[in-house]
């Protein structure tokens, strides 16, 4: 018989977001912050990045629901990420073109992590990639 009470329903992800965040070396408030792939893990990070005052926090996700819900949860920009060679333009954009600080990628294909760090690629000078 379970005792607990109901209320209590941990999100599956949120731990593995808080891993990550510390293995990033924690979150600076005012750090540029994308979040590629936006599955459960991608909303615990969404939102433990504006918990932690980072700006901008961008989600990148090909479904058009999923980018919505990151906007819901806290995401200052979703951006499509269908064509994965128009992402990193569109994070340095939104970063005035320094590129993000720090990047959790939870897709783990050639191709974000190409958009990650190839040639131009999203993450800023002396920036974060957490491989998640």
């Amino acid at each position: 018989r379970n005792t607990q009470p109901s209320t209590l329903n941990p999100q599956p992800g949120v731990t593995t977001a808080v891993h990550a965040a510390k293995r990033a070396g924690g979150l600076i408030a005012g750090e540029a912050v994308v979040i590629y792939g936006c599955n459960g893990v991608g909303h615990g990070l969404i939102q433990l990045a504006k918990h932690r005052g980072c700006s901008p926090v961008i989600a990148v996700s090909r479904r058009e629901t999923t980018r919505a819900k990151a906007i819901s949860l806290g995401a200052d920009l979703a951006i499509d990420g269908s064509d994965a060679s128009t992402v990193a333009a569109a994070v340095r954009a939104a970063t005035g073109g320094a590129g993000a600080d720090v990047i959790f990628e939870c897709v783990g294909t050639r191709d974000t992590l190409d958009a990650c760090v190839g040639w131009g690629g999203a993450l800023g000078k002396r920036g974060r990639l957490v491989l998640v």
